[in-house]
């Protein structure tokens, strides 16, 4: 979808609406409408029979026999206008639930799409990119969404009142449409320009999204450096470009809003000179067609706003649509049923064989015709400095993503993009900073395992060397704050250790699990791994030589290739 075509881009978005809240809509903005039009149509027998003068062009009224009546025609008047109330409220309702429905969508679309992403596509995004546009992009687009879905109320309305005001007076009637389209085509340039400012306006929340979340994440190195002054000017100097372009953007509305109103002020005066100097309209007829075109106005400067509104959030949708075009052409294969297992047993041995490697975009081979064998039940250990291909190693023995040459062998069966997802699910991996979310031990622990028992949940404690936890105030349902702060490091890899011994892997991968710990949780997560030798497949990337004490065979990578294995 281009940026510069904003009715393709509304039509775009109107395809995801579902065709009963279409209808239900439509069908209450016509109904809102009409009792505008004729609210205003009654004006005129009810000055006609307050001046003493016959009510002229309104013959309906007295075909109904309502023509002399003020009592009825009052009454009548007041079901209208209560009636429109009650359908602008209803109107309103539904206008609201397809808002949700629709930026809902968008925004379950673009988070289902980005999890199911590749791996290596993913690896290569700014996240705070992706935040930015779930929360920020998809809020400008619902907004103008509400906007325009006004407008079409608004053009109803006054549509009706148009032909209202053309049955009081034709001459009147088309020379409003015709002025009021002038205006509106005057408003040209001023569109374009919107469309400008909106693209600013989403550069400019994406800087200010990445500087929030990136900052955050790093507020311990700020402080530890002492560079506070620093980080508030920089964030000083991204809020600053944010307010100049939501002024911009509200100057470029008040512009509007000012030449519309000027317009539409010209526009009056000539319909009220051209109604009593030169077509002689009697009063009666003349003071309701001058209250159409005073709502007129009104409805002029909202149709206007509304679609600036639109054009401003057009680049949003732009940029939604190019993501999830982007995830989706990088969708992990879901496999056919065939080939998916519920549980993996691991017999054997895990085999790569001449794998090769390279994240997109880059020439450098990060893995050079890699090839070992890791034996069920059986520790393994790579080593390697850093850069050297470790982790991709570890990324591609757990299915994360798919080498470009050679292949990796479960048992003998190749683990392909048919199977690719079913063997990651019987894989556990913990990394060097291990993550934990906000919440208690027991939601973070139950992630690997839902179904999980009370009793479960110790015993992977235990086997973690992890039961501190049953000392803590809280226990189990002690909350670990913001990415488990409240802990120490060692602690939250001990139970990262017991969240995914907790899902009863086939194959345990450590990726420098230990590297940034102290003696006393190094050898706590030792004697943990010391447990398991025998009884699971295990896989360790490190350096550190304590971790290496029961690793049944080494094997050494320099430069994405196997310099030797020792056993």
């Amino acid at each position: 979808m281009a940026a510069d075509r904003p009715l393709s881009a509304l039509f775009l978005l109107l395809r995801e609406v579902p065709l009963q809240h279409a209808l239900g809509l439509i069908v209450l903005m016509l109904f809102a409408a009409l009792t505008e039009g004729v609210g205003i149509m009654m004006l005129v027998p009810m000055l006609s029979i307050l001046s003493g003068t016959p009510s002229g062009s309104m013959l309906i009224f007295d075909q109904l026999g309502l023509g002399s009546s003020i009592g009825i025609l009052l009454i009548i008047f007041i079901a209208l206008v209560t009636a429109r109330a009650g359908l602008l409220h209803a109107q309103n309702m539904v206008a609201l639930r397809l808002q949700h429905v629709v930026v809902d969508g968008l925004r379950e679309a673009c988070f289902s799409s980005l999890i199911g992403a590749e791996w290596r596509w993913l690896a290569q995004q700014r996240g705070s990119d992706h935040a930015s546009l779930l929360i920020t992009n998809i809020n400008r687009i619902g907004y103008a969404l509400s906007q325009v879905l006004a407008l079409f109320s608004t053009i109803l309305a006054a549509l009706a009142c148009l032909i209202a005001a053309l049955l009081m007076s034709w001459q009147i009637a088309l020379m409003a449409l015709a002025g009021g389209a002038l205006i509106l085509l005057a408003f040209a340039r001023h569109r374009k320009r919107a469309l400008l400012l909106g693209h600013d306006l989403g550069i400019a929340y994406r800087d200010m999204q990445a500087h929030v979340q990136e900052g955050f994440a790093g507020i311990r190195l700020t402080k530890i450096l002492g560079n506070e002054e620093y980080q508030r000017a920089r964030f000083g100097s991204v809020l600053s470009g944010l307010r100049a372009q939501l002024q911009s953007h509200a100057a470029s509305t008040g512009k509007g809003r000012i030449a519309t109103q000027a317009g539409g002020a010209v526009l009056m005066a000539a319909l009220v000179y051209c109604g009593l100097e030169i077509w002689n309209i009697p009063m009666a007829r003349f003071l309701p067609i001058l209250l159409v075109f005073a709502r007129l106005v009104p409805m002029l400067e909202s149709v206007q706003q509304g679609w600036n509104h639109w054009l401003h959030a057009v680049p949003a949708l732009a940029e939604t649509q190019e993501l999830l075009a982007a995830a989706r052409a990088q969708a992990e294969p879901l496999g056919t049923p065939e080939n998916v297992e519920a549980n993996w047993e691991l017999r054997d041995n895990i085999t790569l064989d001449a794998v090769c490697f390279t994240y997109d975009g880059q020439t450098k081979k990060i893995l050079r015709d890699v090839s070992f064998t890791l034996r069920a039940r059986t520790t393994t250990a790579i080593i390697g400095p850093s850069g050297s291909g470790k982790s991709s190693i570890a990324d591609i023995v757990m299915g994360l993503i798919t080498p470009d040459t050679g292949r990796l062998m479960v048992d003998g069966r190749e683990i392909s993009d048919a199977n690719r997802q079913s063997w990651r699910r019987s894989v556990a991996y913990v990394q060097q900073d291990a993550f934990l979310f906000h919440d208690t031990i027991r939601a973070n622990m139950l992630i690997a395992a839902p179904d999980a028992s009370d009793e479960s949940l110790a015993h992977a404690l235990k086997m973690a060397s992890a039961d501190f936890v049953f000392d803590l105030h809280g226990g189990l349902d002690s909350v670990v704050g913001d990415g488990g702060l409240r802990l120490s490091g060692g602690e939250r890899q001990r139970i990262a250790l017991a969240r995914a011994l907790l899902a009863k892997p086939q194959l345990l991968i450590l990726d420098e699990a230990t590297s940034a710990l102290d003696p006393e949780n190094e050898t706590a997560i030792r004697h943990a791994i010391a447990a398991l030798h025998g009884n699971l497949s295990v896989l360790i990337i490190g350096h550190r030589l304590a971790m290496l004490e029961h690793a049944d065979q080494i094997i050494r990578i320099e430069q994405g290739r196997v310099i030797g294995v020792n056993f």
